[in-house]
C-alpha cells in the first residue's frame, strides 16, 4: 500500500486495504514491493487491474442486522470444517497461541504473519515449516512503510542538492559567456580604435 506512488490502495477502518482502479497507473510497483506476491495483473486483459484479497470488504461493512456469518468473507463463512478464521486480529492471533498450545505435536511451533513486516492482516498455522508451503522466509518485522518513508524522506534532500548544483552550474556557464563576450566587444573595441 505505501509503495504505490497513486495512493490506488488505502487501508479501510475495518482492516482490509482496497485497490482504486480508478487512480491505478498500471506500473505495477506494489506487485514489486510486496514479499508475499499478493497484488496481481490481469496480463489477459485490455484494460488490466491490479488484484488482490479485499476480504470481501462488502461482505464485511453489509448491514450489521444480517446473521454473522453474511457479513464474513465468502472463504470463511463457506468453510466447512472451520480452518479459516476471521475477526480481530488481537483475537485471531489468541486463537492461533490456543490451538499451538492445545496441540504441539500437530503444528510447526510459529505462526506466520504475526511479525513479519510489522504484522499482517493474514495469520498461518501449519504442520510443516512455512518455507515448504512456499511462503518467503527472509522477512524483515520492521512494518513495509517505514522502508516507503526513509526512501521517500531522503528524495527532498536530494532535489535540493541538485537543484543547487545545477543552479550554480548555470550560473558559472552563463557567467562564462558574459566574460567570452566582454573579451569578444573589447578585442573588437582595440582592433577598431587602432585604425
Amino acid at each position: 500500500m505505501s509503495a504505490c506512488p497513486v495512493e490506488a490502495f488505502y487501508k479501510t477502518p475495518e482492516g482490509p486495504v482496497i485497490y482504486k482502479a480508478e487512480r491505478c497507473m498500471g506500473c505495477r510497483y506494489c506487485m514489486m514491493a510486496c514479499p508475499f506476491a499478493i497484488p496481481t495483473y490481469e496480463w489477459d486483459k485490455p484494460v488490466p487491474l491490479v488484484r488482490k484479497c479485499t476480504f470481501c470488504y462488502e461482505r464485511i461493512t453489509a448491514d450489521k442486522s444480517l446473521p454473522r456469518h453474511e457479513r464474513m468473507p465468502a472463504c470463511v463463512s463457506s468453510c466447512p470444517v472451520g480452518t479459516l478464521q476471521f475477526g480481530e486480529h488481537d483475537q485471531l492471533l489468541k486463537e492461533a497461541r490456543y490451538r499451538l498450545e492445545k496441540e504441539p505435536e500437530k503444528y510447526h511451533q510459529a505462526i506466520y504473519g504475526e511479525k513479519e513486516a510489522g504484522g499482517t492482516s493474514w495469520l498461518y498455522i501449519s504442520p510443516v515449516p512455512f518455507t515448504a508451503l512456499g511462503f518467503p522466509g527472509n522477512i524483515p518485522e520492521q512494518h513495509y512503510s517505514e522502508f516507503t518513508e526513509q526512501a521517500l524522506g531522503s528524495v527532498p534532500p536530494l532535489i535540493i542538492a541538485g537543484g543547487s548544483i545545477l543552479s550554480f552550474l548555470y550560473v558559472m556557464w552563463k557567467r562564462k559567456i558574459e566574460i567570452a563576450a566582454e573579451q569578444s566587444s573589447d578585442s573588437a573595441n582595440n582592433e577598431g580604435g587602432g585604425k
